[in-house]
């Protein structure tokens, strides 16, 4: 084998292992999103029944009971099953809907830092002579950062507590 495909199967390799590393810090949330959230949500509607959704309503929203109360808004809620209306405020209050955008931040700011990573890699060692690479630190600092966001998300996903605020965090 010679010399320049060595090199070339080297640079592949750090492009996979950084492409590969960038899907695992995506993993976590994606998998909680498409199996463990929907099997929490379906526990909840499952054990809430109507006297514990007239509770939750009356602690956490009054003046919603109390609108419900009037004569238009009692025949409304009469003909509105307030499970029904239990499923659809939860799912305007903690949808899914609400992890597109960290999700979408992490993701943009992760491949960033992965072909900053996979690019200075390159130039240290010596494969791209005439491109510029990231100072050590910050490449330090972003493969920090990661290591800190990868085990804070397997560490949520383990404990099944993965809210989008917790993605926001690892932004």
């Amino acid at each position: 084998m010679t010399l320049p495909r060595m090199i070339a199967s080297y640079v592949d390799l750090i492009e996979l292992t950084c492409f590969l590393a960038w899907v695992l810090l995506l993993l976590p949330a994606f998998v909680y999103l498409g199996t463990t959230w929907s099997n929490r949500r379906n526990f909840l509607f499952a054990h809430f029944n109507k006297e514990a959704i007239e509770l939750y309503y009356e602690q956490f929203f009054p003046a919603t009971v109390k609108k419900r109360l009037g004569k238009r808004a009692a025949k409304k809620a009469a003909s509105e099953p307030i499970e029904a209306r239990f499923r659809h405020d939860f799912a305007r209050l903690y949808g899914r809907r609400y992890y597109v955008l960290p999700l979408l931040l992490l993701a943009l700011l992760g491949a960033f830092g992965m072909i900053a990573t996979s690019d200075s890699i390159h130039v240290w060692l010596g494969w791209e002579p005439g491109a510029r690479a990231f100072p050590k630190i910050a490449i330090s600092a972003f493969l920090g950062a990661y290591a800190w966001v990868l085990y804070d998300q397997f560490e949520r996903f383990r404990n099944r507590d993965f809210t989008q605020h917790d993605v926001c965090a690892g932004i």
